[in-house]
């Protein structure tokens, strides 16, 4: 087994795939690089291309595989019944032992890239995304889903996962039994990521006594209240505007808002999470805190 270099395992692919699938793998790879350099991720260019390259280098090969590494790898032949799943997990061993990839983050985006999994790191995402929205799909609501790929990968990931079950909608035993555990999974991201943005406009503006409170259990309409106070009405709009700033470069959308002529009590609807800025006294008036306790 020869150490992973890039060319010559495109060579090696060309070989070995139909010329349509080698063309697909390459356009994923262009794709994969295209989502890194936008969000300025910061992910290893190598690793992307690994991991794009070589996601399906064990498509239409599944038997063949199979019967080669069945042995050394204990598999079970039942991995056959299931050709989109069994050649994820065929690709790694492909991955690993006929094009030298060692690099275990590789491997897991490569076995990851039609199901996902809950946790995605941010390569396995790009890998996933990458697959499907490379410019060669035509799959009815690909432009919804790259639209919303450019403005976020969570909500990309979201959009995808969306798609899938409404095209399925009618026949939900097509469906993986994981597909909403990955969306709650993305959908937990989301929310992590919204909560991170708007936490640090509060700080940034200076907010004080910043409180987050956990509503999911208690209402339908929403996930968390954040509470912040202002020393004015000057600084509770400076604070409004702040978050609903960060949270549009990120990609979110700001659903409502409400007191922005006032000030005392602004409040903005980000969908999972409702923001609450208050002046002192109308905090200590309304005591939310105390009413979701």
């Amino acid at each position: 087994m020869a150490d992973y270099k890039y060319k010559e395992a495109k060579a090696r692919l060309k070989r070995n795939l139909k010329p349509s699938r080698y063309e697909h793998s390459i356009r994923v790879v262009e794709k994969g690089l295209e989502l890194n350099e936008h969000f300025n991720f910061g992910v290893s260019k190598k690793q992307i291309k690994a991991a794009c390259l070589l996601h399906d280098c064990a498509k239409h090969i599944e038997k063949e595989a199979f019967d080669k590494y069945c042995d050394h790898y204990n598999l079970d032949k039942d991995i056959l019944k299931d050709a989109y799943r069994a050649h994820a997990i065929l690709g790694v061993i492909v991955a690993k032992e006929e094009y030298g990839v060692k690099d275990p983050a590789v491997l897991q985006a490569i076995r990851i890239h039609t199901l996902g999994k809950v946790d995605m790191t941010l390569l396995d995402k790009i890998v996933f995304l990458a697959d499907a929205i490379e410019v060669g799909r035509k799959y009815k609501g690909v432009e919804s889903v790259r639209e919303a790929s450019y403005k976020n990968i969570n909500l990309g990931m979201l959009s995808l996962i969306d798609n899938t079950i409404a095209f399925l909608g009618a026949n939900r035993s097509k469906l993986d039994k994981d597909t909403f555990i990955v969306r709650e999974s993305i959908r937990r991201d989301i929310i992590k990521e919204k909560l991170d943005i708007v936490l640090k406009a509060c700080e940034d503006k200076l907010g004080k006594d910043i409180n987050t409170i956990k509503i999911s259990e208690k209402s339908t309409i929403g996930d968390y209240f954040v509470v912040v106070t202002g020393g004015s009405k000057v600084q509770t709009k400076a604070i409004a505007d702040e978050v609903e700033e960060k949270v549009e470069e990120a990609g979110y959308d700001v659903l409502g808002k409400e007191g922005l002529r006032d000030g005392g009590w602004i409040l903005l609807d980000l969908g999972d999470i409702i923001v609450h800025v208050f002046t002192e006294d109308q905090r200590e008036f309304y005591n939310l805190e105390k009413l979701w306790d």
